[in-house]
């Protein structure tokens, strides 16, 4: 499995940048462990419902990137798109550091569980109901983040947060989104952002593969 990083500009400043991750798996391969969730994210989680999973191999590769980039002490406003029923990307980064978090989901249900889930783990983590950013008032923010991965329609969320996230970025703000290629290939996933206005393409960058 391999991820593509695509970095841009925004047109509140020069310094802002897109980042799409874009992963490549060789098949759907969902984790189901809590003891997993554990290690990798350092969330306790209640028991998931039959069949779901509780992350995907994007997920862990998003969680790679973002550690990366908030490793830098001034990028600590910060917003998730798709929090999803358990907040583990945006509980990640805020266990492991200090700032201010957003999360936010279009279902009802997602956003009390993850509420739950975040608040057992004694993380301070504001959580939102919201379509994309739609919701939220524009604000300034250092990263947004989002997992397309399990998106039904991962062409249409990108584009939709491509066109938000300039109302929502610092002047070096990065956009971050993750995808799967067999569900958005890499070349369209270019051609949405660089339709988007005050976004540009800038560089590529691939992290480590998962086994």
């Amino acid at each position: 499995m391999s991820t593509q990083f695509l970095a841009g500009s925004g047109a509140r400043g020069a310094g802002s940048l897109a980042r799409i991750a874009e992963t490549r798996t060789g098949r759907w391969n969902p984790y189901r462990s809590a003891s997993a969730v554990r290690m990798i994210f350092g969330l306790r989680v209640r028991a998931a419902p039959v069949g779901a999973a509780y992350f995907d191999p994007c997920a862990v590769l998003l969680k790679m990137e973002l550690m990366r980039l908030l490793k830098k002490p001034h990028l600590r406003r910060v917003i998730e798109v798709g929090t999803g029923r358990f907040g583990l990307l945006s509980g990640a980064l805020a266990r492991r550091f200090d700032g201010r978090y957003i999360a936010c989901d279009f279902d009802s249900r997602a956003v009390e569980a993850a509420k739950a889930h975040l608040t057992a783990n004694r993380l301070h983590v504001e959580v939102r109901k919201s379509e994309g950013l739609s919701a939220l008032a524009a604000c300034e923010n250092d990263v947004v983040f989002a997992n397309l991965a399990p998106a039904r329609e991962p062409e249409t969320a990108a584009a939709r947060l491509l066109e938000q996230a300039v109302n929502f970025l610092s002047s070096n703000g990065r956009l971050v989104l993750g995808t799967d290629r067999r569900r958005l290939s890499p070349s369209r996933l270019a051609e949405i952002a660089a339709g988007a206005a005050g976004l540009v393409l800038d560089r590529v960058r691939q992290p480590p593969m998962l086994p």
